[in-house]
């Protein structure tokens, strides 16, 4: 028993380690996978262009291109996005964490707004992937939630079976208070002479 009581002991103090790192995962995740909805919605007064006047010709790619490079000091785009919404700006990137909004009727280029928002989302990278460590020490972070991961994995297979009843070897069964014992209710049995039921003892024959 006392070796039982180690394992679960260890048991629990693992499962809570490991529990806590996947709560934290399990959060952080969640909030990343709607990542690009949180960001559009924080966007979207520089995403949405006013509606164009009936007949209003859209720039040619070359000029917004042009005047996003300039905003950009020259630097060459990536990835530029062009959308079927007529009210919806042209994105043009400049790797993967710079961006602009082009308005497809006048020129006009905006930066990335929605910076808290952006901090907020990397923020949660960081602690889902690295538990909000940086530099060398993310390694030790992915390191820690991956082992998190597996150990998690086993201790809820392995909760299965020491979680169970213990073996019935050594139990005694109890009586329920007012029941009678199985000894006292079972009648003693013996060669001599019994009393019969009017209490009278029997005559014997001469």
């Amino acid at each position: 028993m006392k070796v039982r009581r180690i394992l679960f002991w260890l048991h629990l103090l693992a499962g809570i380690v490991a529990g806590i790192v996947i709560l934290i995962m399990s959060v952080t995740g969640a909030a990343i996978a709607f990542e690009k909805e949180m960001v559009a919605l924080a966007e979207q007064k520089i995403r949405k262009v006013a509606a164009p006047a009936s007949g209003t010709p859209r720039l040619s790619l070359d000029e917004l291109l042009s005047r996003a490079e300039e905003r950009a000091s020259g630097a060459r785009p990536s990835v530029i996005t062009v959308f079927a919404d007529p009210q919806a700006a042209v994105s043009i990137g400049f790797g993967r964490t710079n961006a602009f909004y082009a308005n497809p009727y006048t020129g006009e280029v905006h930066e990335q707004a929605a910076q808290g928002t952006r901090a907020f989302m990397h923020l949660m990278t960081d602690w889902h992937r690295w538990l909000g460590q940086h530099g060398e020490g993310r390694a030790v972070g992915k390191a820690m939630t991956g082992a998190c991961n597996l150990a998690f994995l086993l201790l809820s297979v392995s909760g299965i079976f020491s979680g169970g009843p213990a073996n019935g070897r050594g139990r005694r069964s109890k009586a329920s208070p007012g029941s009678t014992p199985a000894s006292a209710a079972r009648p003693a049995t013996g060669t001599g002479t019994t009393s019969s039921a009017s209490g009278q003892l029997p005559c014997s024959s001469s």
